[in-house]
């Protein structure tokens, strides 16, 4: 009876056994099935496409058949955070809960990874915070206080402070979306500073396009 603990659950009933043993094919646990966060249905789906994909890999190496498991986990959780933007702690907890026991995930591709970047969920204040301890605990410090410095940008007037914080803690492609979220608050000086220390190319030059309009010349 112990064997059947491997889960967050309890006992399994004989048919979950069977169906946890072939959600591990996509690296899933069951805890995507109880928790709402992927049905039965869409999993066969998912592991027809995959066997599919190995088999048309074996037959053409340059075949673009999706045979890597994390794209189907990855793709099942957008879906479900794309009809959950505001999720309560409790799910939250769950999500937390599937990404400490994901060892497939890549560093880039982890749950708790695409929560912080607030691209699928609106993360409360404490939300995020238990998120960020968790990242920075796991060596992940560099995303934490990039995601908090967007926060504070999108959640604070645009200000010279603002535009250093973006300047001096955040990617280019995020400084690419900030000049064009924020242009309309923005100064001369602000696109100049952009044009001459920004992290990317792609941000520099955005940022010396704006400064060639109308308005700013």
């Amino acid at each position: 009876m112990s064997e059947q603990f491997t889960n967050s659950i309890g006992p399994l009933t004989p048919n979950e056994i069977t169906l946890d043993a072939e959600l591990e094919v996509l690296g899933y646990t069951i805890e995507w099935i109880h928790w709402g966060i992927l049905t039965v249905d869409e999993f066969q789906e998912q592991l027809k496409d995959f066997l599919e994909a190995i088999q048309a890999r074996s037959i053409d190496e340059d075949s673009e058949a999706d045979d890597n498991p994390e794209h189907y986990r990855y793709k099942s959780l957008i879906k479900w955070l794309s009809f959950h933007s505001n999720i309560s702690d409790l799910e939250l907890y769950q999500l937390i809960w599937l990404d400490r026991h994901d060892m497939r995930y890549s560093q880039e591709g982890g749950i708790c990874h695409s929560l912080i970047r607030g691209a699928y969920a609106d993360l409360t204040d404490s939300q995020f915070e238990y998120v960020s301890k968790i990242l920075s605990a796991n060596g992940n410090s560099q995303v934490v206080e990039e995601m908090a410095a967007i926060r504070k940008c999108w959640s604070t007037p645009w200000s010279e402070d603002i535009r250093e914080l973006l300047l001096s803690a955040v990617c280019g492609r995020y400084q690419v979306q900030a000049i064009d979220g924020f242009l309309e608050d923005m100064t001369r000086d602000d696109l100049i500073a952009f044009s001459e220390r920004g992290a990317s190319k792609a941000a520099r030059n955005l940022a010396k396009e704006r400064l060639n309009s109308r308005r700013f010349r």
